[in-house]
């Protein structure tokens, strides 16, 4: 299973974390970048609709290989924050000093999604999609 996402920005040059787990860490963080990137590609100007799934696959591979629920609300949290930057880049025009800030007001209503989707994946291993892909 992969590691708590907090790790990737905290822990210390002589940490325990080995050489497989620092790469898992890794893994998990490009594939919510991917999936925000991808997730991006459905709007205007692609509009490109059938790219949703792509979108979902990487995103909860990434969120049930998180070691913790606390490290997949920072995934979610990361998702978020790609994806709404890359969909809305208009929004950097009119918030030009605080650029940053409404990406991440619109990526906290993500993180307790991706928590109930880890707690469920690792409660009730053969129903764990079912119910959460209906909410994406």
């Amino acid at each position: 299973m992969g590691l708590d996402f907090k790790q990737v920005f905290r822990y210390k040059k002589d940490s325990a974390l080995s050489g497989a787990q620092k790469m898992a860490i890794a893994l998990n963080v490009l594939l919510v970048i991917l999936a925000g990137l991808v997730g991006s590609q459905l709007f205007y100007p692609y509009e490109r609709w059938w790219v949703a799934w792509f979108c979902l696959v990487p995103l909860f591979l990434a969120i049930r290989r998180a070691r913790s629920s606390a490290g997949a609300g920072w995934l979610m949290f990361l998702f978020g924050v790609v994806f709404f930057g890359a969909s809305l880049p208009w929004i950097t025009l009119i918030f030009q000093a605080a650029s940053i800030g409404p990406y991440v007001l619109m990526s906290l209503p993500l993180v307790p999604i991706a928590i109930i989707y880890y707690l469920a994946a690792k409660t009730y291993r053969p129903l764990f999609l079912v119910p959460l892909t209906a909410l994406a």
